[in-house]
């Protein structure tokens, strides 16, 4: 008979392998739902990646920022309005 499940949250070192050989070193926290008898994950956060051919793990770029927090190249914070001209 099995264990009964303590309802910790468990950290683990998840190692995801791409098909280019670079592999993906993610932190993921989860937690067991006896409910639904599945373990949920709660958050999966990217520590790095380890190059095919190398063992050393590299940090890899920052998330790119949505289209809403970005700024127009005039510097100003004004989005631009898109009209349609001719429809059909």
């Amino acid at each position: 008979m099995p264990a009964k499940a303590s309802g910790e949250v468990k950290m683990r070192i998840v190692r995801n392998t791409q098909k280019n050989g670079d592999i993906y070193v993610y932190e993921r926290r989860t937690l067991y739902d006896p409910t639904t008898k599945q373990t949920k994950v709660l958050s999966a956060k990217l520590m790095g990646k380890i190059p095919k051919g190398s063992d050393k793990l590299m940090p890899t770029r920052p998330k790119q920022a949505r289209f809403g927090d970005v700024e127009n190249s005039n510097g100003s914070g004004s989005h631009l309005a898109a009209t349609r001209r001719r429809v059909g």
